[in-house]
């Protein structure tokens, strides 16, 4: 009967979402009072399987099931919030559809109704808990000629007040103590504002000084060796083409660095420019991946960047370069702004 093929479905969907969930409960928050809830949700669904009075199993038939092909966007998961939002949708959606094909049999189906609203209390608790993802819009790079400014951490204090998302601590050849003396000062700023600090190329700064992660270039360190080492911390790969930044977040990477998109004045010996086509093809195939355009970025073509489909601006002299680098900083948070409004209007 295809009634019960429809239940056998929807209470197999409910149970592998609540599974996956239960998982982040347990293992990444380590919270002892949402596993038991949702372990006894899955409990309430066996009650409410016993109380159909049915053998839905005996009516599967998986293999010639219309809908047993993964859609695209299944195989790509951006963070562990969009894998919570995507297994509780799941759940929540699999208790209306027993809710309501229930009451073909007769049954009124208010237990699935109550393990329903159970899951949208518990989806939001544990929402709220996890670590909010990075923010990448504004990404700032620091550079050797602008560190030797005697007033430079005041200017990084004040790009960090007036809407810098992210810092980058880029040092070339210098001594390892000068640079860890500099990358703690950065530490010590970040921290104070709560914006994230990430080492280019050096694992062990990054590790030094606690930063919330790591920029590998291509000729440094492994993915997995980087890894290894950082764990649930930020791992970035510079790519500059299109086949750089597929491999580098098909390995796992966090974000990518695709550039130049532009020419730039800061980088010596810098890759050919790899302009905006690469990065809306990785959207388009990537489209919850965290894409970050840099080289040569400036107030005049920030938007068309953005409207590329980057996610944000990698951006060095064209703030620190800057006679006035809070303004600079400010101006580029209101084209950023004006580009997620154009997005979302867009899309309405």
């Amino acid at each position: 009967m295809e009634l019960f093929r429809i239940i056998d479905a929807n209470l197999n969907r409910a149970r592998e979402g609540i599974r996956v969930v239960e998982e982040i409960s347990r293992f990444y928050l380590n919270d002892h009072d949402i596993f038991i809830k949702l372990k006894g949700l899955r409990h309430q669904l066996i009650e409410g399987e016993k109380s159909l009075g049915i053998c839905a199993i005996t009516s599967r038939k998986s293999g010639s099931d219309v809908g047993n092909k993964p859609h695209p966007m299944e195989n790509v998961r951006g963070d562990l919030r969009e894998i919570l939002e995507a297994n509780a949708n799941r759940v929540e959606e699999s208790l209306r559809v027993l809710e309501e094909f229930s009451k073909i049999q007769g049954y009124s189906g208010e237990l699935f109704k109550k393990a329903r609203f159970s899951m949208y209390e518990l989806e939001q608790e544990i929402f709220l808990k996890l670590p909010k993802p990075l923010d990448y819009c504004l990404y700032l790079a620091t550079d050797d000629y602008y560190l030797k400014q005697g007033n430079f951490y005041d200017i990084v204090e004040q790009c960090l007040q007036a809407g810098v998302t992210v810092l980058q601590y880029r040092a070339k050849e210098k001594p390892a103590r000068e640079m860890l003396d500099e990358a703690l000062k950065l530490r010590k700023l970040t921290q104070q504002y709560n914006i994230p600090l990430i080492i280019n190329d050096r694992l062990d700064l990054a590790l030094a000084v606690d930063a919330d992660g790591v920029h590998l270039g291509q000729d440094d360190l492994p993915f997995d060796i980087a890894k290894k080492y950082m764990g649930e911390k930020v791992i970035g790969i510079s790519a500059s083409s299109y086949e750089e930044g597929r491999a580098a977040l098909l390995t796992g990477a966090d974000y990518i660095g695709v550039g130049p998109v532009f020419e730039t004045p800061t980088k010596k010996n810098a890759n050919p420019i790899c302009g905006l086509e690469s990065i809306t093809c990785l959207r388009k195939e990537f489209p919850t991946a965290k894409v970050i355009a840099i080289g040569g970025i400036n107030l005049k073509n920030a938007a068309g960047v953005l409207a590329a489909g980057a996610d944000g601006l990698a951006v060095i002299s064209a703030i620190l370069g800057s006679s006035e680098p809070a303004r600079e900083t400010a101006a580029f948070r209101k084209i950023i702004g004006q580009s997620a409004d154009q997005h979302w209007e867009n899309i309405k």
